[in-house]
């Protein structure tokens, strides 16, 4: 799935974990940023930069929000969210479907946004 974030990034989504291994592994450029729901399975998200150095905050916190919805913790108020670039995440020869590991990068803690979820969802 693609939305836009509120600043005019591609935000991916993975639907699957087979969509996982492909966006994580075949989409995802090095710069891109990752992000994914910490301790929980859930769908892996990406943001696109095409060039530029690092996302807009608000695409990020949207990216994030994306992340919480499509996961397990789907409903929860608050979560902690992996971020990391592209170039960070791995995929361990004959790992399952879905299953990566992280060389880097940093948690953020959020608060779920009902109303920017809205907006993503109807697609801005």
């Amino acid at each position: 799935r693609i939305f836009q974030g509120k600043c005019g990034a591609e935000i991916r989504v993975g639907r699957s974990a087979r969509d996982n291994d492909a966006l994580s592994i075949h989409h995802c450029r090095g710069n891109d940023l990752w992000l994914h729901t910490a301790d929980s399975p859930g769908s892996h998200v990406v943001i696109s930069l095409a060039g530029r150095k690092d996302a807009e905050e608000e695409d990020l916190l949207d990216a994030a929000c994306l992340a919480l919805h499509f996961s397990p913790q789907r409903g929860a108020s608050k979560a902690n969210i992996h971020i990391a670039r592209g170039k960070e995440v791995h995929k361990p020869r004959g790992s399952k479907a879905g299953l990566v590991t992280l060389s880097g990068g940093r948690t953020m803690h959020l608060r779920q946004d009902q109303k920017r979820l809205e907006r993503l969802l109807k697609g801005n």
